[in-house]
This record gives C-alpha cells, sequence and structure tokens, in this order.
C-alpha cells in the first residue's frame, strides 16, 4: 500500500488524523500510541512555563508537573501491558493532567494537554497539542514538532510494527535549538524546587533523560524499567498513591526514587548484557581499557555487575578471540571484520563468507584510454592478429604442429576484444606475454637452428607475421599509462621480496579451487600469469613480481573471508560445506607456508596470527 503521508509531511490535526485513518485496522492504534506519546515527551520541557505563574491555592506548577510526568509514564507502559487494570490508570492519569493544567501558561497548558491526550488514547489531539505548545515557544518550533511527527510516521510505515519504537532517540537527527532552550529551562527551575532540591525531582529528569536519547528509563536493563514504569502507572496498588490533595509532590516523588534504587539494586546485569557493554566499550576506545576503568564506567551507566561475572566475562570473551588480553587487566578490541587492501597493478579478488572467492574483473588496471587514438591503436593490432590467425587456420589444415598454437592466438582473440572497452587486461596482458615468449623463441630457432623438444618451428613468415602483430600491441599497450603499468609490473620494491614460485603457487590455488574456497576462474586467471613467468622466481623479472603479487593479492582476499567468518557469532552455521569454513580449514593446514609467504609484511603477520590463534580453538580437522 502507498504511503498517505504528505510530500512535505504533516502540518496539522486534520492530514495526521486521514494518515491515521488510512492505515490497516491492526497498525492504527498501536502507531497512534506510539507517535502521540513521542510527541508529548516532545512537548514536554515547556512545562517550565508553568512556574512562571504566581502559586496560587488553585494552581500548583509542581502538581501540574507531576501529573504530566505521570500521563507521560503511562502511555510509554500502556501499549506493553494492555490490560483494563492500566487502561483506568490512564484515564485517572489524563484526567489529572487536564485538570491541573486549568490556570497554566499557555505552552504548558498545551504540553499538559498533549500528554493528557497520549495518556486517553487521543492521539490526533495529542499531536496537535504538542505542536501548539512548540509554536508558544518558538515561532519556528510548531513546523519542527510536525516534521518530527511525519518522520516518526515514515519510520513507523518503513518498520511496519511499533515494537521497540518507545526505545529510540526522540531527535534521531540532533534536537533542534529551541528545543534545547526550552528543556534547560526545565531543568533549571525544577532544580530550584520546593524542599529538598535539587533532588526533588532527580527520579523524573533521570528517566526523561534516557528516554530522550533512547535508553531505557534510568539506564536500567529493559525488563527492570518495563516492571517499575507499570509499578509506578498503577501507583503501587493503592488508590491514594497519586493523591496530591492527600500526599505531597515531594513525597510521591521520593517514594518512586527508593523503588527506582531498589529495582538498581536488584537488577544486576545479564551476562549478555555485560558482554554487549564491554564489547562495545573497548570497540569505541582508541587503546586499550583497564578492568578498573571497565568498573567506573559499568557505575557511571548504572549497570551493576558482580566482579567475579565480570572477571569470568572477559576471560571467556578472551578465550573466543572476541577481545584480546594485552596485560593483566588490560584489554583491548579484536575487530570484528577486517579489510585488507590489495595491491593495484595486480589481479584483485572479490569473494565473503557466503560466496567463493573470484577474481574483480579489470580491476588491476585503472580506467584506461578508450578515445579515438587509442581505438585506432587496438584496430591496427586487432587486424593484425585476425590476419595472422587466418594465415594459421589455413595451415593447421595440413600441420597437427600448428594446433597449439592456433589455440593460444584463439585464447588470446577472445580476451583482445572487438573494441578498446572490451579489451580484458586481466588476461590479454598475461597471454600476450606467453606469445612474446614464444616469438623470442621462434625467432632464436630462425636465426640458429636447434634440436629442442619443447618447440614446434613455425614458418618464417607466420613468424614475421607473428612479431608485426606483437609490435603492433606493444604500441597499444606503451602508449597508455594504465595499461603499460601493469604490463611492466610497476608494483613497488616491495614486489622483489616473497615470490612464489608458479608450480606452487598454483598447487595452493587448485587446493583452494577444490575446498570450495575459490571460483575455478582464480586458477584460469592465474594460470595464465603463471604460464610465461620463470619457473624459479627472480626479483628482476616482472613476470614473477606480477604472478607473485596476483598471488599475494589472492590470499590476502583469502585470509580476510576466514578471518571475518571466524568472528562470526555462530562460526559453523552452514557446517563444514560454508565458504567460511572451507578459506579457513585452508589456512589451518596452510598455516606454515602463509606465514613464510607474509612474512615480510608485519600487518598481515599481524593478523595472520590473530586469525590462527581464533582457528587453534575451532575443530577444523
Amino acid at each position: 500500500m502507498s504511503s498517505t503521508i504528505p510530500k512535505g509531511g504533516f502540518r496539522d490535526e486534520g492530514g495526521f488524523r486521514a494518515w491515521l485513518d488510512s492505515l490497516p485496522e491492526e497498525q492504527r492504534a498501536p502507531f497512534a500510541q506510539a507517535i502521540a506519546h513521542r510527541a508529548a515527551l516532545r512537548a514536554l520541557p515547556l512545562l517550565h512555563t508553568a512556574f512562571s505563574v504566581d502559586k496560587t491555592k488553585a494552581f500548583d506548577p509542581a502538581v501540574l508537573t507531576l501529573a504530566v510526568f505521570r500521563a507521560n509514564a503511562i502511555s510509554r507502559v500502556a501499549p506493553k501491558y494492555p490490560t483494563r487494570e492500566i487502561a483506568d490508570a490512564a484515564a485517572r492519569a489524563a484526567y489529572a493532567a487536564a485538570r491541573a493544567a486549568a490556570r497554566a501558561a499557555r505552552a504548558a497548558y498545551a504540553a499538559a494537554y498533549a500528554a493528557a491526550r497520549a495518556a486517553a488514547y487521543a492521539a490526533a489531539r495529542a499531536a496537535a497539542y504538542a505542536a501548539r505548545a512548540a509554536r508558544a515557544a518558538d515561532a519556528a518550533a510548531e513546523e519542527a514538532m510536525w516534521d518530527a511527527i511525519s518522520r516518526d510516521a515514515r519510520e513507523l510505515e518503513k518498520r511496519g510494527s511499533a515494537d521497540g519504537f518507545e526505545d529510540t532517540p526522540l531527535w534521531p537527527e540532533g534536537a533542534p535549538e529551541w528545543w534545547m532552550d526550552q528543556f534547560k529551562r526545565l531543568t533549571g527551575v525544577l532544580t530550584e524546587q520546593g524542599p529538598n532540591a535539587p533532588g526533588l525531582w532527580s527520579v523524573w529528569t533521570a528517566w526523561y533523560d534516557a528516554i530522550v536519547i533512547g535508553h531505557s528509563p534510568w539506564r536500567l536493563p529493559r525488563a527492570t524499567a518495563n516492571k517499575l514504569e507499570k509499578r509506578i502507572a498503577l501507583g503501587d496498588g493503592r488508590e491514594d498513591f497519586w493523591d496530591t490533595e492527600k500526599r505531597s509532590v515531594a513525597e510521591i516523588n521520593a517514594e518512586i526514587a527508593g523503588w527506582v534504587e531498589e529495582a538498581r539494586s536488584r537488577s544486576n546485569a545479564s551476562v549478555s548484557e555485560i558482554t554487549d557493554f564491554i564489547v562495545t566499550m573497548l570497540e569505541e576506545s582508541p587503546s586499550p581499557v583497564h578492568i578498573d576503568d571497565m568498573r567506573m564506567a559499568f557505575y557511571a551507566e548504572n549497570i551493576a555487575v558482580n566482579d567475579n561475572t565480570l572477571r569470568r566475562t572477559l576471560s571467556d570473551l578472551n578465550y573466543h578471540g572476541i577481545i584480546r588480553r594485552v596485560s593483566r587487566g588490560l584489554y583491548e578490541a579484536v575487530p570484528e571484520q577486517v579489510q585488507i587492501p590489495q595491491t593495484k597493478g595486480a589481479l584483485q579478488f572479490d569473494g565473503s563468507e557466503g560466496e567463493p572467492i573470484g577474481v574483480r574483473k579489470h580491476a588491476s588496471v585503472e580506467e584506461w584510454d578508450t578515445g579515438p587514438k587509442a581505438e585506432k591503436r587496438h584496430a591496427e593490432a586487432l587486424r593484425r592478429l585476425d590476419s595472422l590467425l587466418n594465415q594459421c587456420r589455413e595451415k593447421s589444415r595440413d600441420s597437427n604442429l600448428l594446433s597449439q598454437f592456433l589455440a593460444e592466438l584463439e585464447a588470446f582473440r577472445g580476451v583482445f576484444g572487438a573494441s578498446v572497452a572490451e579489451f580484458d587486461p586481466d588476461l590479454a596482458i598475461s597471454q600476450a606475454d606467453a606469445l612474446r615468449r614464444e616469438l623470442a623463441r621462434q625467432k632464436a630457432h630462425l636465426a640458429k637452428p636447434m634440436d629442442m623438444d619443447d618447440i614446434n618451428p613455425l614458418p618464417g613468415n607466420l613468424v614475421q607475421q607473428l612479431d608485426n602483430t606483437m609490435s603492433a600491441y606493444n604500441l597499444f599497450i606503451s602508449l597508455d599509462d594504465a595499461l603499460s603499468k601493469r604490463d611492466e609490473a610497476l608494483l613497488g620494491p616491495d614486489a622483489k621480496r616473497n615470490l612464489v614460485p608458479p608450480r606452487e603457487g598454483q598447487r595452493r590455488i587448485e587446493q583452494a579451487v577444490e575446498a570450495g574456497a575459490a571460483k575455478p576462474e582464480v586458477k584460469e586467471y592465474l594460470e595464465a600469469e603463471a604460464k610465461p613467468a620463470p619457473d624459479v622466481p627472480d626479483p628482476e623479472n616482472r613476470l614473477s613480481r606480477r604472478y607473485s603479487e596476483s598471488n599475494k593479492n589472492y590470499f590476502r582476499r583469502h585470509i580476510e573471508v576466514a578471518w571475518n567468518w571466524a568472528k562470526l557469532p555462530a562460526k559453523i552455521v552452514g557446517g563444514t560445506t560454508s565458504v567460511g569454513y572451507a578459506t579457513a580449514h585452508f589456512v589451518w593446514h596452510n598455516r606454515d607456508w602463509l606465514v613464510r609467504f607474509f612474512d615480510d609484511s608485519p600487518t598481515m603477520l599481524k593478523i595472520l596470527g590473530d586469525l590462527l590463534d581464533i582457528l587453534a580453538k575451532l575443530p577444523l580437522g
């Protein structure tokens, strides 16, 4: 169903009511209650204007303020406990707020009525009163209030449910200045009121402060806070609990404050809450955190933690590789996910815990020239290549010796492309190197015939045609900065270290493909680079450097995927057939080789070392 929220959002009660009426029946009441409650909460700071009216026998701003806090608290808890008892309490709270507002200043009156209507489930009226309260405070505030109501409506449409919506920040994009000003004024007047100030209202300001930023009330565990709010809504089951003619506001607030402290003392946080808090704190900290600082942080957030539970939780998190013990009492986060950069100018790879690693096509070359001049050079090389292919096809009818050479030419033609835009640098450059090597061998044989088992001599005219073709290809490549950099393997000094022999590299890649960690195309692309490279790696040979760096890029990605799988909460999701398991299994069983391969990179060795510590505790066979 398409949304009926106006493009510019709601601007009056009628538009908001029309939207509510358009909702499916099962959403109408929950959405209305959620939005009305949040609108009333946003209007609550306007209560400070009540204290600008002289206190009389008929009007006491403290009574009004308590009634509004009460109505807001009940409208918050009512959807969670939809009982007749709660509904009756909400009705009484709505009446009390409306009655207490009778002589209040205009803004406070509207704020009180917003709370009253929210408690009475009159959503459209609540929203309108909230906007009216804002208008009394600032000319632009009414529009801001309707904007916030409209955002709530859109968010609820997107969610499809109001469940948990009350625990999201009141101002997700930041509170506007006019509201902050009103909030400071309310805080100011409340700290000055009545006996025992500033503690008189602290139980309610703590409740409100937490809700504004999307925390549970009083920053208690949510289940504990829900039960406490229900107790407050029902007045502890006593008919006279909220009767301000028999009891003072200070007495009522003090009793509620006692309930909060009682709940806090009984509500030691669960292990899952402690775990979440520790992990979040360590992830957000730029440096390791001591256990003493953790205790202080728990205390500051009013989270009760048994010291034995804290130590046991830290030990478990360290054992499972979620956090790391740096030294006695000092801990740091282990990243949930890592991203290992790959070297540009070599093959690059993609993959995840759910998808085998594959080649990231064309990523080895920054955008190359596809302009008219480049197109002309490509066309000339293509013309000569097609001419050579035609001659080879004709001669191959009479000789099987040309079949292998013809197959290589056909493969090269397939990746050379019909235009410069279709040129595949990842395969074409490697295959061209194989043709260059073949050309050098054929020319050497023509100059001085040799008995060689691994060469099928080509006729002289085909050698000349191959020479012409490669000359045109070399011109096409050399006049393009991006392609020539890839061709020459300009990878920096690090590429000269820890080179891998092609035979050994391909054996490891084949194992990864067979295990399901990598796609077959990975083997195909790396084979194309391995073929022209010397069997014994040479740091001064660009083909050795290029093949080795492409291998390193593959295993960088492989280790990254294994790490991210190992850090999943449930590591064996998908069992031993998952891609994540396959990558981790390969890393564990090839760990010595990988450590040698990356021993020139402290960063990679640290990541690999941390990963192996985690994998050592997993059933990888």
